[in-house]
């Protein structure tokens, strides 16, 4: 009984959820033309029939590259939904109360990086709007969101420090999407008069952005002193926040954004083109979770043996000038 209600909630949702776009495919189509006819969206409530569906070759150049479909069924975007809201609601709210509060206004980053961060974040955004209409949804992807919340830590007036090391703390955990990105670019949408040079510019760019506010002071990734917290209790904090805020954005608010726009939003509705596709099939979103909270961690460690570099070295300097100074 339990169970057939349960089926029937899923059901009812899963219907709700599909009528938001009833026009996108059970496959998401060929990134190249295959028949000269091929099928990119079928008519507003689903019809097949010739005068509604929506041809690929009647789309702009680059759009088709990454569009939605029902790849896995609405039913299971629902249960996956609340799974992945439960968990990862879960994971703020276990370590928010934990993240030390930095009194005062953050200090504005130098004039270097304030200038490279605009114009990484507008020269961004200008290309999301020139391009093809629906593109500058594209400004959700992992990258341009890190742009964006290094925008905030530059040019957000009188940002406080915990604001602004919050911030730092979800930069520097995304860099190892970024260096997927790099590793493994995806620029078949790349298609207007250096976007791909530019692409390859923003994302090495942004590599820099997190070690400047590493050896800065903006962002600590060591146990925190004043709080007498553990290097373990320190790693789990920060991973487990870092992975739920980034999770509850993509895999429940992007997702939705995907279903309604048509539009497969950092490969929320079908799976990524990674080296050998180990992501692929009905799973492949779990797969996705699994691997940012491995990610996240892995870049935390790592982020931890810079932390402790950067403090020995800051020692080094401050003894080195008392020796000078008794000399």
């Amino acid at each position: 009984m339990t169970s057939s209600i349960g089926n029937s909630f899923l059901s009812f949702l899963g219907v709700k959820l599909f009528s938001l776009n009833p026009s996108l495919m059970e496959e998401p189509p060929a990134g190249l033309e295959v028949t000269g006819n091929d099928i990119c969206f079928f008519g507003p409530n689903g019809e097949r029939d010739v005068d509604s569906v929506t041809f690929c070759r009647e789309l702009p150049d680059g759009k088709r590259a990454l569009l939605g479909s029902w790849y896995l069924s609405p039913e299971r975007h629902v249960a996956e939904g609340l799974f992945f809201f439960i968990l990862f609601i879960g994971c703020v709210m276990a370590t928010y109360s934990k993240l030390a509060k930095r009194p005062g206004l953050a200090t504005p980053p130098s004039l270097v990086i304030r200038l490279l961060t605009g114009f990484c974040f507008f020269t961004t955004l200008a290309y999301k709007i020139v391009g093809y209409s629906g593109k500058i949804l594209f400004f959700v992807m992992p990258c341009n969101v890190s742009w964006s919340l290094a925008f905030l830590v530059c040019f957000y007036p009188n940002l406080s420090a915990h604001a602004s090391h919050v911030l730092c703390q979800l930069i520097f955990a995304s860099i190892g999407l970024c260096v997927l990105a790099i590793a493994a670019p995806d620029t078949s949408d790349l298609i207007l008069p250096g976007e791909i040079s530019f692409f390859f510019f923003s994302h090495y760019s942004l590599l820099m952005i997190p070690i400047f506010h590493t050896t800065s002071g903006h962002l600590s990734t060591l146990p925190d002193s004043t709080q007498n917290e553990g290097w373990v209790s320190c790693f789990f904090k920060w991973t487990l926040y870092t992975t739920g805020m980034t999770g509850l954005f993509y895999f429940c608010f992007v997702t939705i954004l995907s279903i309604f726009s048509g539009h497969n939003l950092n490969y929320m509705l079908s799976p990524p083109p990674t080296p050998g596709n180990f992501i692929d099939g009905p799973n492949f979103r779990v797969m996705s979770a699994a691997c940012i909270f491995i990610l996240f961690a892995v870049t935390r460690i790592l982020g931890m043996m810079i932390g402790i570099m950067v403090k020995f070295l800051t020692q080094l300097k401050v003894a080195s000038k008392k020796t000078s100074k008794i000399a």
